[in-house]
């Protein structure tokens, strides 16, 4: 099982390939993320302005 936070080698790759240097597993944490519309809740919609988007 792995640590909260902790990155994965796949993960610390996809950062380090648009990191400005190297960064090993114990300078980043990592978490998952939610966008808008994900479908994690289905049936709920939200409406989003414009000017929130910008």
């Amino acid at each position: 099982m792995s640590k909260f936070g902790v990155p994965t080698e796949q993960q610390l790759a996809k950062i380090n390939k648009l990191a400005k240097r190297t960064l090993s597993s114990d300078e980043v944490f990592v978490f998952s993320g939610k966008s808008a519309g994900d479908l994690m809740i289905p049936n709920r919609y939200m409406k989003l302005s414009l000017s929130f988007l910008r």
